[in-house]
């Protein structure tokens, strides 16, 4: 007697649906590739090294990728997802002392993390005038204070210059600031953390 032979035959639905996947993971990889090259140090990376970081050729970059923007987007939605965990509200029953410190914190780690992409789109001419690249940081920036806003409502109201301090808060727990004392001035994170601890726990002194 002979064998029957079963044919796995997909279906026109499964083999998109495979093609699909396989696509998602190419464009997982080169925008992976990206970010490590970024992070490791590459401020100008070139289409050949994504590629090769990516395991890929260098026209599928372009394959997967209209333009540059398409790229900065992909990257910067992983580094979002990514840094989120350090935009929580701030528990409002804490003492401001403690929510200072938790902030700060926050601040510090996240800055640990996105700085060498960061430092890295800032020093690429097209991802510096990018508007996904201007976007994303305009973004960041109102969560950020918002996360502010938010976890010092009480504070903010026993300050008779409430609109003055939170900028002043925002500037001092900024980006900007963290990077100077890291780099220029060479500062430990721990010194830092310090240094912007007291800062804004001096402009949340209540006045008048």
């Amino acid at each position: 007697m002979s064998k029957e032979t079963t044919v796995d035959v997909q279906s026109p639905e499964t083999q998109v649906d495979g093609r699909v996947a396989r696509s998602e993971r190419t464009r997982e990889a080169i925008a992976g590739a990206l970010l490590e090259l970024l992070e490791e140090g590459v401020l100008r990376p070139r289409a050949q090294e994504i590629a090769k970081r990516a395991d890929v050729a260098v026209r599928t970059v372009f394959q997967h990728f209209d333009d540059m923007e398409g790229l900065y987007a992909e990257i910067l939605r992983r580094q979002s997802e990514r840094i989120a965990p350090f935009l929580v509200p701030l528990d409002p029953h804490r003492s401001t002392a403690d929510k200072v410190r938790a902030l700060v914190e926050m601040r510090d780690n996240m800055y640990a993390l996105a700085a060498p992409l960061r430092r890295g789109m800032t020093r690429i001419g097209s991802a510096s005038k990018s508007k996904t690249f201007e976007s994303a940081l305009e973004e960041l920036r109102r969560v950020m204070t918002q996360q502010i806003q938010q976890g010092f409502v009480k504070e903010l109201h026993l300050n008779t210059d409430p609109y003055d301090v939170l900028p002043r808060i925002e500037a001092i727990t900024s980006f900007e600031m963290w990077d100077h004392f890291i780099q220029v001035q060479g500062a430990s994170r721990t010194a830092v953390r310090l240094h912007m601890t007291v800062m804004v726990l001096r402009e949340l002194q209540p006045t008048g």
